[in-house]
């Protein structure tokens, strides 16, 4: 279990509630069953592989300024498993970076999507 990536999912319930977010719902249930199971490579990659739909669909539909934060949260995950998994950095560290660079950014750019789609 990584309770460090599951309490980043957090924001996401305020996306679900707030404005019915069905992104914000797939990412937060996702998210929260791949990190309680974080040993199930199945999980892990339908996880990514969910993120990834939602991502693609995200840019096919909208495209922001604040889109940017796509981008960073994007690279943040591909530099994340790369430091991780090859220069072996400690995985606290890889969580918070995981937290603070890939999961909130993404949440901020669904924030925007979602925000703007009601007015």
């Amino acid at each position: 279990m990584q309770p460090i990536p599951m309490l980043g999912l957090l924001p996401y319930i305020y996306l679900m509630y707030q404005y019915n977010s069905y992104r914000a719902y797939a990412i937060f249930l996702n998210g929260m069953l791949y990190h309680y199971n974080d040993k199930n490579l199945t999980l892990r990659y339908y996880d990514i592989l969910c993120n990834a739909f939602i991502g693609y669909y995200s840019f096919c539909t909208t495209r922001q300024p604040t889109f940017r934060a796509g981008y960073v949260g994007f690279v943040s995950f591909l530099l994340n498993n790369l430091f991780f998994y090859k220069f072996k950095i400690n995985e606290k560290h890889s969580y918070i970076i995981h937290v603070l660079f890939t999961q909130w950014p993404i949440g901020y750019l669904l924030f925007n999507e979602v925000a703007h789609e009601l007015v």
